[in-house]
């Protein structure tokens, strides 16, 4: 589904209406590739069709997530990363204090998953997840340059 062809058939296959923001938006995202942000898609649209609006792509990007065509994911950042559902599973760890943000092998929350089904009856969906926490450097004192030393005033 990784084309913007693709996603707009499936899209219409699920007898959404094909508007031509919704291509415009499409081809945006099959240029981003991997994460992306509703800004990033915005400016990109623009070049393809400087009609469509923000909220507009903000619609479609809600509309991608709720037909889990794309997940989404809030790195603390402020703003919100999509991913369309065919990018690889993968996860962030990301350390509150300096913002780094790594991604990790999802096979690592495998006993997680399945310790999850065991006592909870629960079934995590865990191909796109954030992880929070701290950094070797942070979690020690010592301050990254993108790091604030106020963020280790309490520590």
């Amino acid at each position: 589904m990784g084309t913007q062809s693709s996603l707009v058939e499936h899209l219409r296959s699920q007898g959404i209406r094909i508007t031509t923001q919704r291509v415009a938006i499409a081809q945006a995202i099959d240029t981003l590739q991997g994460h992306f942000t509703a800004e990033e898609v915005y400016t990109a649209v623009q070049h393809v069709n400087p009609q469509v609006n923000p909220a507009t792509v903000y619609r479609t990007l809600e509309l991608l997530v709720g037909m889990g065509l794309a997940t989404e994911s809030h790195l603390g950042s402020g703003s919100i990363l999509f991913a369309l559902r065919d990018h690889a599973d993968h996860h962030h760890a990301v350390c509150r204090g300096c913002g780094q943000s790594v991604e990790f092998d999802p096979n690592l929350l495998d006993a997680f998953v399945q310790e999850m089904r065991a006592h909870y009856g629960f079934a995590p969906e865990a191909r796109h997840m954030v992880v929070f926490g701290w950094c070797a450097h942070c979690r020690t004192g010592r301050v990254r340059p993108r790091c604030s030393p106020a963020l280790h005033a309490a520590d």
